[in-house]
Formats: structure tokens, C-alpha cells, sequence
């Protein structure tokens, strides 16, 4: 699995992910959450649920 490392220490600590964008790419805050969606799940279930 690619996010074993993640899952790891997600059964540790409470892991958040934090991030900034871009000033000019309008799209950046939803392509990252796109992409968090992609890879660990959007549901209640998710690690990164409202993280």
C-alpha cells in the first residue's frame, strides 16, 4: 500500500495535514483535498476526516 507510513503513524498520533497554495492557482485548495479524497477516503472512516 503506498500510504503505509501514514497509517503508521496514524495509529500513534493524531496526524493532521497541513498545506498552503498557491497565491494564483485558484484551483489548488480543491485539487488537495481531491487528492486526500483520492487516497485515503472521504468518509467518517478516513484518518484524514476534517484533519
Amino acid at each position: 500500500m503506498k500510504n503505509d507510513a501514514f497509517y503508521k503513524l496514524w495509529e500513534k498520533f493524531d496526524v493532521h495535514i497541513l498545506t498552503s497554495t498557491p497565491w494564483h492557482n485558484q484551483s489548488a485548495p480543491s485539487d488537495k483535498t481531491n487528492w486526500i479524497h483520492k487516497y485515503f477516503g472521504i468518509g467518517k472512516d478516513s484518518p484524514t476526516y476534517k484533519k
